[in-house]
């Protein structure tokens, strides 16, 4: 049940990409584009269902919100709950 509140919560907000960062709607930054090394969503990467994951030039604070990302050290995974084209 707590796993499915979590999950619940996580996916309210949406995920905005502006002109100069990747954002929650909650307005927590997720990160700038001048601190994206590389985008992967190749096959055999390890990324969310449907999704992608950043590779950061800097390591960052872990965040997690299942279903929808994860960051830990260099990378932000994106996708799971989201469908490909989003």
């Amino acid at each position: 049940m707590l796993l499915a509140d979590r999950m619940r919560r996580a996916t309210e907000v949406a995920i905005e990409l502006t002109e100069a960062e990747l954002r929650e709607t909650s307005g927590r930054r997720l990160c700038r584009f001048d601190e994206i090394a590389k985008v992967d969503r190749g096959a055999f990467a390890f990324k969310p269902s449907n999704g992608l994951v950043l590779h950061l030039k800097a390591p960052t604070k872990a965040v997690w919100a299942p279903g929808l990302l994860w960051r830990f050290g260099r990378r932000l995974g994106i996708g799971g709950v989201t469908s490909a084209s989003e």
